[in-house]
Parts: C-alpha cells; structure tokens; sequence
C-alpha cells in the first residue's frame, strides 16, 4: 500500500463528499452512546443490594467455644513467685501446669478435681504460683474443674 501525501487528491475528494460538520455529528452520536453504556456500567455495579456472600460454613465446620469470663484476682502485694517458682516456696500450692495434648497454659488451685493428680515438670515450663493473680498475668487460665 502506497502512502500518499497529505494533500492528495484522493483526501481532498473525500473532503469535499464529506462535511466537517457531519463529521462531528456522527462521532459526537457515537460517544453520546459509549456515555450512555458507561452510565449503565455504573449504576449495575453500584447497586444497594449486597454482595454474594464468598464464604458459606460447611457442615464439618464447628463455631468456636465462647470464652467464658472469670474476674481477675486483685493482686497482692506479697507476691513470692511474680514469673513463677521451679520449686514452691511455703504458702504457694498453685499449680500451673501446660497441657500435653493442646500446649494450653492452666493452672489449678486446692479443692479441684485435678489438683492432687496434677504434677509440675519445671523441664516443661511449667510452674508454682503464690496467686492466682501471678498466674493470669503470666497467660495461664484457671482449670474448668
């Protein structure tokens, strides 16, 4: 294909079948309708229902156990073992012990169902405390039994 120059006659015969001002209107129609699909673009995305939702539960999901609340002990100024003792100093029998199964941090104080089978493994982390206040603040939880 040859190129030809800018005042050819060729374009000047298309100059003159085809007025500027008809070319305006025809490309002035052509974005009067490219707004009006940009227009209805717009209000179907931005409608006022809400979205689908992107994650629905299955049946072998399970909802989580709500945390029960126990108001926190006030705390003393007597305290012995403020990160814990190894070995329980006279007056400190609670028993903070880590779970093997989960890793949970527990501690259980005289009179509970698992205090007298529960053993301390300093080895393991696990720990005496003075308090139950001493016990909280270092992330252990008080034994549900």
């Amino acid at each position: 294909m040859r190129l030809r120059p800018v005042g050819s006659p060729v374009e000047r015969e298309i100059r003159k079948r085809i007025p500027m001002e008809e070319k305006r209107n025809k490309l002035s129609w052509v974005w009067w309708v490219v707004g009006i699909v940009v227009v209805l673009a717009i209000f179907q995305s931005n409608s006022c229902e809400p979205p689908p939702p992107t994650w629905t539960p299955t049946p072998t999901t399970r909802p989580s156990p709500t945390p029960t609340w126990t108001p926190s002990p006030t705390p003393t100024k007597s305290s012995r073992c403020p990160s814990g003792c190894i070995t329980p100093p006279p007056g400190c029998d609670i028993k903070g012990n880590i779970s093997f199964n989960t890793g949970e941090k527990i501690y259980h104080v005289p009179g509970q169902e698992y205090y007298d089978e529960t053993i301390i493994r300093p080895e393991y982390g696990e720990r005496w405390f003075c308090t139950e206040y001493e016990a909280i603040a270092n992330g252990w939880r008080k034994s549900k039994r």
